[in-house]
């Protein structure tokens, strides 16, 4: 009964960390808004695909508005 339960066992760790193939983790800059988002995948055959994904927190036309109040400021 013991190696039932220990096979078990070994089995369901190796199933959890097998199915942990993807590692999603995201940052927030609180000031800005922007938001960077790394998300990693592993492969089947054993290499890893990589997805980075920034978001500035601003709308298009906010974006515009932005630029431009910067390149003012830096004229000054």
């Amino acid at each position: 009964m013991k190696k039932v339960s220990l096979l078990l066992v070994a089995v369901a760790c190796a199933a959890t960390a097998f199915a942990q193939n993807e590692v999603k983790t995201t940052s927030k800059n609180e000031a800005t808004g922007a938001k960077t988002e790394k998300k990693t995948e592993m492969r089947e055959n054993g290499t890893a695909k990589t997805t980075i994904v920034h978001k500035t927190g601003r709308t298009t036309a906010g974006e515009k508005v932005h630029k431009a109040h910067m390149k003012a400021k830096k004229a000054a």
